[in-house]
């Protein structure tokens, strides 16, 4: 992750500074995430749990490591680090090209192509490093949700497939609301049938504009004389959060639960909610999920089929803290307060939880004294964190598969560049 990325919120920097300070082996390592800082207006105040206080300590299902990969970089770039993998083992993420461009990368974990680099292009723009670098989704169908520049120099959501290359996704702008003339595409479920993100009022930086959260769902279109898949853009239920202005849905499942933040205009609040899906496809109900007192910034990042969810908090006086939410009934309407989970010996500074996959073992990122390291720990048994065992002297994981195949970026060690693109799989 490239430094700059960090530093997209003046907030997040003021935030984080401690965090950087402590985390020297990775020097990059600020959380672009993190940089996403947001609120909790109207949410439920419940005590903390942490994984010590609901499970015991000889409740902790041990790993072991039986392969990872060193996958570089693309071909004269200089970093690389990957945000997901689906289940046939081809993973995306973010990097930079010869002339410095950050672009959506692909790479194949196995078969005959196994470790190529994959350019998935852009909507037409030039991409400039740094800033507006997006975390990537693939599907098990091959739809990667990603965002690029139009030969407008537009900010756009956008989807690809091997066989359509790039696509744009639109924005809210497309259907009337002629002010949201950007957008985001922050993630794709399993299957492939519905990706989520944001449309924005563009200011130049996706992250820094007002945002409203928006949902993409496929329809069979007649075009150019044949049937088509076609994308449309539609608005999420924000009832009786109106006034905040900065949202985004980060993630989505295969039952069509989606979660995502909101900000408040300060910025100096977050909320984490989840829109559950409502019946005969009408749409979608907001849920503010339950979050810890004298927190400002509480996010959630990662959501698998059972409806558990993973993120992270953070204050001026709480390092950020990795959370998991437990649905506590079955039409996952109630979910109990979020639960800490915590670290390893040497490791128990920060970090957060991103990606949590359909059998509820949890990636994600923790740093401490003996350094940063990608961990994983389980929601079935949550204790401390196990380091996933990524090549190098310092590595992050963002999402993992259902063959527990988890995906990320490491430094040091085999790796020659500023960041490599990484992968571990555990037993």
């Amino acid at each position: 992750m490239k430094r700059i990325s960090c530093l997209i919120f003046i907030l997040a920097v003021c935030v984080c500074s401690t965090v950087s300070a402590q985390v020297r082996t990775n020097p990059q390592s600020a959380i672009r995430r993190g940089a996403y800082l947001h609120r909790t207006f109207g949410s439920s105040e419940q005590p903390a749990l942490t994984a010590d206080s609901q499970f015991s300590k000889t409740d902790v299902a041990r790993i072991r490591v039986i392969k990872t990969w060193d996958l570089g970089v693309f071909s004269g770039g200089t970093y690389v680090e990957l945000s997901d993998v689906n289940d046939f083992g081809f993973a995306v993420g973010t990097g930079d090209l010869p002339n410095g461009e950050t672009h959506s990368l692909g790479v194949a974990l196995f078969g005959p192509q196994k470790g190529e680099w994959i350019d998935l292009g852009t909507l037409g723009g030039p991409i400039p490093g740094g800033y507006d670098e997006p975390i990537l989704k693939v599907s098990n169908t091959g739809l990667v949700a990603t965002h690029s520049i139009t030969a407008d120099g537009h900010w756009h959501a956008a989807a690809w497939t091997q066989k359509t290359g790039m696509f744009d996704l639109g924005t809210l702008a497309d259907i009337g609301f002629t002010e949201y003339n950007s957008s985001y595409a922050a993630a794709v479920n399993r299957s492939g049938t519905l990706i989520v993100g944001s449309s924005q009022i563009e200011v130049g930086n996706w992250m820094m504009a007002p945002g409203y959260p928006t949902a993409w769902t496929p329809s069979l279109e007649w075009r150019h004389g044949q049937l088509s898949v076609v994308w449309k853009i539609q608005k999420l239920d924000i009832t009786g959060m109106e006034d905040f202005p900065y949202w985004v849905a980060w993630d989505v499942n295969d039952y069509g639960q989606i979660i995502g933040i909101a900000q408040n205009a300060d910025m100096s609040l977050v909320l984490p909610v989840l829109w559950n899906p409502l019946p005969h496809g009408r749409g979608w109900k907001l849920i503010q999920l339950p979050v810890l007192p004298g927190i400002p910034y509480q996010m959630n990042f990662g959501i698998n089929n059972r409806g558990e969810i993973v993120g992270g908090l953070n204050s001026d006086t709480v390092p950020w803290t990795p959370t998991l939410w437990k649905p506590l009934n079955r039409q996952r309407d109630a979910y109990g307060p979020p639960i800490i989970l915590k670290g390893p010996e040497g490791y128990a500074d920060g970090g957060w939880a991103d990606g949590i996959n359909d059998l509820g073992d949890i990636s994600g990122v923790m740093w401490g004294s003996a350094g940063q390291q990608a961990m994983l720990w389980s929601s079935d048994h949550p204790g401390p964190s196990q380091p996933l065992g990524f090549p190098g002297d310092w590595s992050l994981a963002w999402k993992l598969n259902n063959f527990r195949i988890a995906v990320g970026g490491f430094g040091g060690g085999s790796c020659v560049a500023n960041e490599c693109g990484g992968a571990s799989q555990f037993h």
